[in-house]
């Protein structure tokens, strides 16, 4: 209960700060497993309610991601594929000028 509070609290204070650019800033929730993981990011299998379908969806990681396993920080070397995570991520522009995902914070689903 703690996680989801604590989640939501992080979208108020995140989707409270200004866009510098229009459609940079926004806040994206993601839930799902991990399909693949490179140097600087991860992709995740999430379901799309507005398609009703799953999708992947790619994730930058970098220093600034906050990764955490229940309590503690972990490295992003602990990424990897089939693990099932919650993600909130901001857009930005990319290296190549298109909107991108960065991963604000990553959290462990709790195994059952």
């Amino acid at each position: 209960m703690k996680t989801a509070v604590g989640m939501l609290i992080a979208v108020a204070v995140l989707t409270a700060a200004p866009a510098a650019h229009p459609g940079h800033g926004e806040v994206a929730m993601l839930s799902g497993k991990v399909t693949a993981v490179e140097t600087d990011r991860i992709q995740i299998d999430v379901f799309d309610r507005a398609s009703f379908s799953r999708k992947r969806v790619w994730v930058f990681v970098d220093a600034k991601t906050k990764i955490q396993n229940g309590k503690v920080r972990v490295a992003a070397t602990e990424l990897k594929r089939d693990l099932e995570i919650d993600c909130i991520a901001e857009t930005e522009e990319g290296k190549d000028g298109a909107t991108a995902l960065r991963a604000v914070q990553i959290r462990f689903k709790r195994s059952k």
